[in-house]
C-alpha cells in the first residue's frame, strides 16, 4: 500500500460514518436536491412534511404548532444532511436566529469523513492561586484533514478572551455558564471557531446557541423587531395551511402600488375652474400616466 493510499484510507469507524452520512443525504433529499427551495415540487413536499411535524408533541416548543419554523428546520436539515427531527432537537432559536448546540456541532464535524475527530489542546493553569484561571488558560481545537494529513488548528480561546469579551458576565437573570461549566464552554467555543474557519460547509457557518445568547444580550447589538406570528388552524390540515399562504400573498399584493409613475405635467397646479358647463358629448379625460384597473 502506498503512502498516498494510507493517508486517504478510512478506518472502519470512519467508513461507517461516511456510509451513514450518505444514507442521511438520501433520506433528507427532495427529488435528489438538498434544498426545499430548488423547485415547486420540492417545496410542496416540504410544506406537507412541515404541517405534519408541527402537530407532533415530541419536538421542541418553538416548532410545535408552527409549520413555518418546521419548514425552515427541514431546509437546514437537508443542507446539513441530517434528519429533520434530529436537527430540531439540537437547533435552538434565539430571537429569530437559529443556533446549533455545541455538542451537536462537534458531532457534525466528527461524522464528516473529511476530517479526523476534533480534539483540543490546552495551555495555562485553571487556578492562579486565587481561584481564578490564569489569563492564558484555555484551549484550541484541531483536527487532521484526511486527504492531505495536515493538522488544522483553530483559534486559541483563553480566559483573557473570555474576560475581554464579557462572556463571564451574567445576562440579567441568566447566569453565565463560563463560571460554572468553564472547561465545557471552552471546548464548545473553540470547536465553533474551528468550524467556521475550516469546515464552514459542514456546519453552514452557524453559531452555537451559547454564542447567540451572548450576542443577543450584548450592549449595542442591533436587533430586528420580530415579525408577528400568524396562528395556524391545525384542524383544517394541509388545505388550511395552503389557504393561509394564499391569503398572505394576496395581502402583500394589496399593498403594492400598481400605478405607473406620474408625469411631470400632473405635478403642475391645475387650472382654475371655469363657469363653462360641459357639453352633452363631452367625455371625461383619462389622467395620463395612471393605469385604470377594473
Amino acid at each position: 500500500m502506498t503512502d498516498s493510499t494510507q493517508s486517504t484510507a478510512l478506518s472502519p469507524a470512519r467508513e461507517a460514518a461516511s456510509i451513514e452520512r450518505g444514507l442521511a443525504m438520501d433520506a433528507t433529499s427532495f427529488e435528489g436536491v438538498h434544498t426545499v427551495f430548488s423547485h415547486g415540487n420540492a417545496f410542496n413536499l416540504a410544506v406537507k412534511m412541515a404541517s405534519m411535524l408541527s402537530d407532533s408533541t415530541v419536538i421542541p416548543a418553538p416548532y410545535q404548532g408552527n409549520p413555518s419554523n418546521c419548514l425552515i428546520a427541514i431546509d437546514y436539515a437537508a443542507r446539513l444532511r441530517v434528519s429533520p427531527v434530529m436537527l430540531m432537537q439540537n437547533m435552538d432559536v434565539v430571537k429569530g436566529r437559529p443556533g446549533l448546540r455545541g455538542a451537536f456541532l462537534i458531532g457534525l464535524i466528527n461524522a464528516c469523513p473529511l476530517f479526523s475527530r476534533i480534539k483540543f489542546e490546552w495551555r495555562g493553569s485553571p487556578d492562579d492561586g486565587t481561584g481564578q484561571p490564569t489569563g492564558d488558560y484555555g484551549c484550541r481545537a484541531y483536527a487532521t484533514e484526511i486527504e492531505t494529513g495536515d493538522v488544522l488548528q483553530g483559534t486559541w480561546v483563553d480566559w483573557a478572551m473570555v474576560i475581554g469579551e464579557g462572556w463571564d458576565r451574567d445576562n440579567g437573570s441568566q447566569k453565565s455558564k463560563w463560571n460554572t461549566l468553564r472547561d465545557q464552554m471552552f471546548q464548545y467555543r473553540a470547536a465553533s471557531f474551528w468550524s467556521r474557519t475550516n469546515a464552514s460547509d459542514v456546519t453552514l457557518g452557524l453559531h452555537t446557541v451559547e454564542e447567540l445568547d451572548y450576542l443577543e444580550n450584548a450592549p449595542g447589538y442591533a436587533r430586528e423587531s420580530p415579525s408577528p406570528v400568524i396562528e395556524h388552524d391545525h384542524d383544517r390540515g394541509m388545505p388550511g395551511l395552503l389557504d393561509e399562504l394564499a391569503d398572505r400573498a394576496r395581502s402583500a399584493a394589496a399593498h403594492i402600488d400598481l400605478a405607473e409613475p406620474r408625469s411631470p405635467a400632473e405635478d403642475e397646479p391645475s387650472a382654475p375652474p371655469t363657469d363653462t358647463a360641459p357639453t352633452k358629448d363631452a367625455q371625461p379625460k383619462a389622467r395620463s400616466g395612471r393605469r385604470i384597473i377594473e
